[in-house]
């Protein structure tokens, strides 16, 4: 065989492989009742090693983690936005769009579970006629082939209390994934993060929060089984709110969005009544037709907000709604296939963090850059 051939083979092979189907966000019966089950297995495990005697009682068990911990909101000042380099569900467009508008103290990491040369260059192609050398990275993960939703099998980024100095550390949340997402540690040591894992099924795209450790996320079957205790230990959750599944996957972030500590959106009419007896303005987004489809889904980026758009006349409306928030920028980006075909949005593949220096980014992904 010419070595021309021998090649053609090889970059076959690499996008064979990186072609794999990815999974669509939804999970069915079964794996929503396994995932339960194993969350009652957590908790029974957690009751057996005496840690507490009461799961209905946060005043009875002891921190696991050993601190404090504070969520980092999505309004807060972002260092890095993180997807996968993986464009399913024709999402390039919507990768691209991001990159061209991302705000310019905000750096692109993009993660690939192949360090095939090629592909790499691919990757870069995609988005170095936006972003400059400094501001594009290329993360080589071996055990991410499973993160194209990059919101639920990323990390989820929180700072962490020093005991001794008082001080706030970056740290990053390890919980069990369905689609086996197993980059954590990687993750981790990207951003010299110290990574605290417990073992309950739960994704990111079913955790918003603001700053003042409050949070919100969505009781589907497997949530359900996670007592409170474990999201005041490792997600710093002084105040939870347990709000019913009634449509969609059950993702908070599918109908509730934080654009600050006090202010919510929602387009789900029954939340409204939950979220203003919390304390938070509600500010209402119409519903698109679909499914899957919703304008809540955004991606928030250091003012800059990315908004999942239909080719629907209530495009306008939701945009408009945003618009008077006062964002720095409002961009429409077309999510229609990926929504209908994919059960997600702009967020559900996204992931942002803090500004911390990108050897602690290295440190936290246990990546390797290429």
């Amino acid at each position: 065989m010419s070595s021309f051939l021998v090649f053609l083979s090889a970059v076959f092979c690499a996008a064979t492989a990186l072609a794999q189907s990815v999974e669509n966000h939804i999970f069915t019966p079964e794996q929503n009742a396994y995932m339960a089950e194993q969350n009652i297995r957590a908790t029974e495990k957690i009751i057996n090693e005496g840690l507490f005697t009461d799961p209905s009682n946060p005043l009875t068990f002891e921190l696991i983690t050993t601190s404090k911990a504070r969520p980092f909101a999505e309004f807060e000042r972002a260092g890095y936005l993180i997807f996968s380099s993986q464009v399913s569900f024709q999402s390039r467009k919507a990768k691209q769009m991001m990159a061209k508008e991302l705000p310019p103290e905000t750096i692109l990491v993009v993660f690939t579970y192949s360090d095939n040369a090629t592909h790499i260059q691919n990757v870069r192609d995609e988005y170095s006629q936006w972003l400059d050398a400094d501001r594009l990275k290329v993360v080589y993960l071996p055990t991410a082939r499973n993160g194209f939703w990059a919101r639920d099998g990323v990390p989820v980024p929180v700072w962490r209390e020093d005991k001794k100095s008082g001080d706030f550390f970056f740290s990053v949340v390890d919980a069990k994934y369905y689609h086996e997402f197993e980059a954590d540690q990687e993750i981790g040591d990207l951003f010299s993060a110290k990574v605290t894992k417990h073992d309950y099924f739960f994704e990111g795209g079913n955790f918003m929060a603001n700053s003042k450790n409050e949070c919100i996320i969505v009781d589907k079957t497997a949530t359900q089984e996670i007592p409170s205790f474990i999201f005041q230990d490792f997600y710093g959750c002084d105040k939870l709110l347990r709000l019913p599944h009634v449509k969609g996957i059950g993702h908070a972030d599918e109908s509730i969005k934080f654009v600050d500590d006090k202010t919510v959106l929602t387009d789900e009419p029954s939340y409204v009544g939950e979220l203003e007896y919390a304390g938070y303005t509600v500010h209402e987004l119409p519903r698109p037709w679909g499914r899957f489809e919703t304008y809540v889904n955004s991606l928030l980026v250091n003012g800059v907000l990315y908004v999942p758009i239909f080719g629907q006349p209530t495009d306008k409306e939701a945009l408009e709604v945003y618009q008077k928030l006062g964002f720095d920028k409002v961009i429409g980006i077309d999510s229609t296939i990926l929504s209908n075909n994919g059960a997600g949005s702009l967020h559900c593949i996204t992931m942002t963090y803090p500004d911390v220096p990108f050897h602690q980014l290295l440190e936290a992904f246990g990546g390797i850059e290429l």
